[in-house]
């Protein structure tokens, strides 16, 4: 053999480990999102220490803004 193909064989096989592992990466990662959304209930509302906290992205979104309008204030 000459170094060409045993350098071609030798990229072939990197190339080839780094897929199966990354194929296997995805296929535990959605087995382990499967089990926790199994687990868990993800609904529209939560309960954390007895206190409904609600899911609402608009809220989520307002709370994060505030946070930074007030952050940026006290910096100044």
């Amino acid at each position: 053999m000459s170094v060409w193909n045993s350098s071609f064989e030798l990229m072939l096989m990197g190339m080839g480990t780094v897929f199966f592992f990354l194929v296997l990466l995805i296929g535990i990662t959605k087995c382990m999102s499967f089990i926790v959304n199994g687990l868990f209930e993800f609904g529209s509302d939560a309960k954390v220490g007895g206190v409904t906290v609600s899911n609402d992205v608009e809220q989520e979104v307002a709370a994060v803004a505030a946070i930074a309008y007030a952050h940026s204030k006290l910096k100044n």
